[in-house]
């Protein structure tokens, strides 16, 4: 919002900075011209703040959303990680379970 209103006034006061300079050149009062390139130069400086102060809070944004998103991805892959862990596990206790079967029931045709 700031970036905003510094580039509009800077554009305003740039306008009527050269108004200033080619009424002065042009017939209207010769003190126009020099005050017409000061405040053409002030007009500038306020664009160009604006234009800064834009660019700078757009990139704080992209940031902020960058981040943001980075931090989600990271949620996901945790949770992903979780699951491939727990699957893991659960496999491993299923072979378990199925060695132990085998071993008892060779153990009871051993017996046998």
């Amino acid at each position: 919002m700031v970036g905003q209103l510094c580039a509009y006034a800077g554009v305003a006061v740039l306008t009527l900075g050269t108004v200033m300079v080619l009424s002065g050149y042009f017939g209207g009062p010769t003190n126009y011209a020099p005050t017409g390139w000061l405040v053409a130069a002030v007009g500038q400086m306020l664009l160009f703040l604006g234009v800064v102060t834009l660019v700078s809070g757009g990139m704080e944004q992209t940031v902020d959303e960058v981040s943001w998103r980075i931090d989600q991805l990271a949620d996901q892959i945790f949770r992903l990680e979780q699951m491939i862990v727990n699957q893991q596990a659960q496999q491993e206790e299923s072979q378990r379970r199925n060695r132990r079967r085998m071993r008892s029931s060779r153990d009871q045709a051993d017996a046998a």
